[in-house]
């Protein structure tokens, strides 16, 4: 990993953690990103996401508000699943509430956030194969959630795998680059707007 500055606009995430998390997602004829760099781009208006393929072949994937809209809350709720299990594992259901999950939440995206640390962007020549996403297919499991990216272009399919930490870390890079772009922010749950904003908090007795 690269110790050197990164620009506000641009993020990358090495996705060691994310390709351990989709070897074990179901064969896919798509192929896996292996890194990401996630930037908004005003001349158009959406998030450019760069990846690196098996080969260090790069690709651009255009994502717009509106599909964002539709993915991000999916993207939380599992989160929310795997908050509330840990919640349930510690302290049985009956302490199941709202405001814990909440706090295991705000501690788990605060952790994510501190171990992000800045890498070279993924390279894209001019001639990178881009593609416009129109739909996102997800699939899950207790460990991992797998994202495949259909849409307009010649970049397409590919699959992106991520385990928790790692999505958390996109999470982060996502909504910097959703401030930039000044987009409306009620999509962003308290938890998250919190661990962006607020102190550190302490880490929740649910959590050992």
């Amino acid at each position: 990993m690269s110790s050197h500055a990164t620009p506000l606009h641009l993020f990358s995430i090495d996705s060691a953690k994310a390709a351990k998390a989709a070897k074990a997602s179901p064969d896919t004829p798509a192929p896996l990103i292996e890194r990401i760099t996630t930037r908004y781009s005003p001349t158009q208006d959406r998030m450019a996401m760069a990846g690196d393929l098996p080969g260090s072949l790069p690709v651009v994937l255009w994502l717009s508000q509106r599909l964002l809209l539709r993915l991000l809350p999916r993207l939380f709720q599992w989160l929310q699943l795997q908050s509330a299990a840990d919640v349930k594992l510690a302290h049985g259901a009956a302490e199941q509430s709202a405001l814990a999950v909440h706090a295991v939440q705000r501690f788990a995206q605060e952790a994510a956030a501190q171990q992000l640390t800045a890498q070279p962007p993924v390279h894209t020549p001019a001639h990178t194969p881009q593609a416009l996403v129109e739909a996102v297919s997800i699939g899950q499991s207790a460990l991992w959630i797998h994202l495949e990216f259909q849409g307009v272009g010649d970049a397409l399919p590919v699959a992106m795998g991520l385990n928790a930490p790692a999505l958390r870390q996109w999470l982060v890079i996502v909504q910097r680059q959703w401030r930039e772009a000044q987009w409306p922010v009620d999509v962003w749950p308290g938890w998250l707007v919190e661990a962006a904003d607020g102190p550190p908090s302490e880490m929740p007795a649910s959590v050992h």
